[in-house]
């Protein structure tokens, strides 16, 4: 089944968790993470995790400025997310790109 929608986001906030930028760095592209509303974050109310999948370590963050559409696409569609590749990956900080792929719920 072919995806009704594609949007290219990034994982951002790697940087703070250190399980997260390790297991970024040999991930291959093309490997499925989940997206998941954090409602705990005490910074951003319409936050965004994102997970490994099927090892569910928290990666990161949707970008602020996409979380509150990322959450409305999880309440309407059928969401695949995979990693596109590493933007950046240096001592300070680690990107990568994602591809969220929307499909239709069956009803």
């Amino acid at each position: 089944m072919e995806p009704i929608r594609q949007i290219i986001s990034k994982i951002v906030g790697v940087q703070f968790t250190a399980d997260g930028r390790n297991y970024l760095l040999k991930e291959d592209r093309g490997n499925e993470v989940r997206l998941v509303p954090d409602n705990e974050n005490r910074y951003d109310n319409q936050a965004v995790a994102v997970y490994s999948h099927p090892a569910e370590i928290k990666l990161g963050y949707i970008p602020r400025e996409q979380a509150p559409d990322v959450r409305n696409y999880l309440e309407k569609y059928v969401v695949k997310t995979t990693i596109e590749g590493l933007v950046n990956a240096d001592k300070k900080s680690i990107q990568a790109n994602i591809l969220i792929s929307l499909y239709g719920k069956e009803d």
